[in-house]
């Protein structure tokens, strides 16, 4: 997709948002789930004031603040509201948006309010890739968030996180640091891609249960590929942009999605965990590679590495499909340190997640 008709879509996106904006100013979110958590950033970086999230399931347990069922919208907020619907599923949308406009009540996407207020940054970020390939798939990917339809993807790039011929190059002395590290899938996989060929690697999962399941990998992939002690380094903790004492959410008692949430909800699921910055961690110790993927704190991540990346440089496979504001401003702040990074995307997925920026 050339630049003018990303930026004419860009256009009537924005046109259509002022004409809702114009009418009520009053904000409530659609979505009390997963998704609406992710979100909690994008609301706080856009200045978006949320009066009350509503869902079918009022019940669902939320750490973002008020859920009412559609029916009480109205006695709580009165009809002068525009409804942001948070989800990541087509489907749904379509459904919410057709459930909400048949109450009488203003709506849209999530992302399209967000991509309406941040034209300028979009184009900043497509005009920053450094092949056609990237734009035409940020282009797409942008597309698809607004419109909710099926994209015109390329064909999905099965290497995630080493995508790139540059993430691909093995040393004896690359420093590998994996935040979000789950259960070391990626690592696992490293170490193929690599050919057992580094110097260290740094695995950190704050999920306590997620942890465990880590160590117990790392302790055969040690055994498995011949690795001496002392050059696998897992940590139970979590990396933001200061050090802090946080909770870690289990979506339904699961540690697939395990994100840190800045206030309490369901105390079933919640665990303590210390959160520590990337440049207070690496102080004296060189890094080459970082790998986030954090549930919509990858930008907190950022803030708290800067020291690091600008000593260092090093090379960064980051996710930025977690929620609307991740998509242009983590590619952004990289650009800013005017560290001469050059940037492609890949998309790793059939649906909206795994999207990787990769800045080399």
């Amino acid at each position: 997709m050339d630049k003018y008709c990303f930026e004419n879509i860009l256009i009537k996106n924005k046109d259509r948002v002022e004409s809702l904006k114009a009418k009520t100013n009053k904000i409530v979110v659609f979505g009390a789930g997963n998704t609406a958590c992710l979100y909690l950033k994008c609301f706080e970086a856009e200045g978006i004031d949320v009066q009350v999230f509503v869902d079918n399931n009022k019940n669902k347990s939320f750490t973002g603040g008020q859920v009412v069922s559609p029916d009480s919208l109205e006695s709580e907020c009165g009809q002068d509201v525009l409804v942001l619907i948070c989800t990541s599923v087509d489907n749904t949308y379509h459904e919410i948006q057709q459930q909400m406009e048949g109450m009488g009540f203003l709506c849209c996407g999530v992302d399209e309010y967000v991509f309406a207020q941040r034209m300028p940054e979009l184009l900043e970020c497509y005009d920053s890739f450094e092949d056609e390939e990237s734009r035409d798939l940020y282009a797409e990917l942008i597309m698809w968030r607004m419109q909710h339809v099926d994209p015109c993807l390329p064909i999905l790039h099965q290497e995630q996180y080493f995508a790139q011929r540059d993430f691909l190059t093995s040393s004896n002395n690359e420093v590998f640091v994996d935040v979000g590290a789950f259960v070391g899938d990626t690592i696992e996989r490293y170490l193929h891609k690599k050919e057992g060929v580094f110097g260290k690697i740094y695995a950190f999962e704050p999920d306590k249960d997620n942890y465990q399941a880590l160590v117990y990998r790392l302790e055969r992939l040690q055994r498995e590929w011949g690795i001496k002690d002392g050059r696998i380094f897992p940590v139970n903790c979590g990396i933001g942009s200061k050090k802090s004492f946080r909770k870690v959410y289990r979506p339904s008692g699961t540690g697939l999605g395990s994100m840190v949430v800045d206030s309490a909800g369901d105390k079933e699921h919640l665990q303590n965990v210390d959160i520590v910055t990337i440049d207070d961690y690496f102080l004296e110790q060189k890094v080459d590679f970082i790998k986030a993927d954090i549930e919509s704190y990858e930008y907190d991540m950022l803030l708290g590495s800067s020291k690091l990346i600008k000593r260092d440089r090093p090379k960064i496979a980051i996710c930025i499909y977690h929620n609307a504001t991740d998509m242009y401003r983590v590619m952004l702040y990289l650009k800013n340190l005017n560290l001469n990074y050059k940037f492609q995307l890949s998309h790793h997925s059939v649906t909206k997640s795994e999207t990787v920026l990769y800045a080399y």
